[in-house]
């Protein structure tokens, strides 16, 4: 689905916040900002998934470090470190995977996915 009315709605939120600062409905806006964020971190959430799903693993990466890049902080960091590193090992760039993996074991070393990223290091061997 095209997310280009969302994303404007999310452009006009932050011009209005950034052009009234003192503005009443200055909470009322960052709350409509967040939802709004959290549905487009949704959307690329998705279509990673559907490229991943579909064995498109550089449409995986790109739509992944497009949501780690805008949305971070609204639910998916965790999981999309975790698949962002299964892609770049599919795409043969297992020196971003070791980074990638590296930021979410550092980042959520209890999380779900921090013992599987520690085991994914390990059998990428050394730095090329």
């Amino acid at each position: 689905k095209d997310m280009s009315a969302t994303e404007d709605a999310a452009t006009e939120l932050k011009s209005f916040l950034d052009k009234y600062p003192d503005s009443p409905y200055r909470e009322k806006s960052n709350d409509i900002l967040k939802r709004v964020g959290k549905r487009l971190a949704d959307h690329e959430w998705y279509v990673a998934r559907y490229y991943w799903d579909r064995g498109k693993p550089m449409g995986t990466v790109l739509r992944l470090r497009r949501l780690l890049e805008h949305y971070r902080g609204v639910g998916y960091d965790e999981e999309a470190l975790w698949l962002l590193g299964r892609a770049y090992v599919a795409v043969d760039m297992p020196d971003r995977a070791r980074l990638t993996w590296t930021e979410l074991t550092q980042k959520f070393p209890k999380g779900d996915r921090a013992s599987d990223a520690r085991d994914a290091l390990g059998s990428l061997g050394p730095k090329r």
